[in-house]
């Protein structure tokens, strides 16, 4: 016997849904949960649950092992599950699936690196800030500047290659 991709060939000669799919008797195929749903553990009984809230799942997993949107997952190496905490979305935003180290640093504000959760507002203009944000920090913080910044809140001028530090007059 030979069984369709989502299934496993039990000792008894059946074909069973492996976890993350739940069987539909309708069509007597097994059917992917959908994200933010799961299913443990092999078998043609059961059927795709939800995750609690706030966490979230991949498609045809069979644990929740995201967050969703507007929450980020604060969990160690120790913690096979997700920690979800809420996003302040005070400098920063938490778009589905992040983690404290994906944290997407708004324009205009800096951490110190890809664990820190201390996000600080930058100095910047109407129209200008050396802080471009994004979700990678770099070297203590580095890819959260511009070009020529660098250190704590983009303050420092990067050397211009002859020694000396520039600095950009208005």
């Amino acid at each position: 016997v030979v069984c369709p991709v989502s299934m496993l060939l039990h000792a008894d000669g059946r074909c069973l849904c492996i976890g993350g799919f739940s069987y539909d008797v309708l069509s007597k195929a097994c059917v992917g949960c959908e994200p933010g749903y799961f299913k443990r553990g092999n078998g043609n009984t059961g059927v795709c649950l939800a995750c609690e809230y706030p966490t979230s799942s991949y498609a045809t997993h069979e644990e929740c092992q995201a967050c969703q949107q507007g929450y980020y997952d604060d969990r160690d190496a120790d913690n096979p599950l997700p920690v979800c905490r809420a996003c302040s979305e005070d400098g920063y935003s938490c778009p589905w699936n992040t983690t404290v180290e994906t944290l997407n640093i708004s324009i205009g504000y800096w951490r110190l690196g890809p664990r820190s959760q201390e996000i600080h507002e930058c100095d910047h203009s109407d129209s200008w800030t050396p802080c471009p944000g994004g979700t990678v920090s770099g070297l203590h913080g580095s890819q959260y500047c511009t070009d020529g910044h660098t250190g704590p809140l983009c303050k420092v001028c990067l050397d211009g290659g002859d020694g000396k530090r520039h600095y950009e007059a208005d």
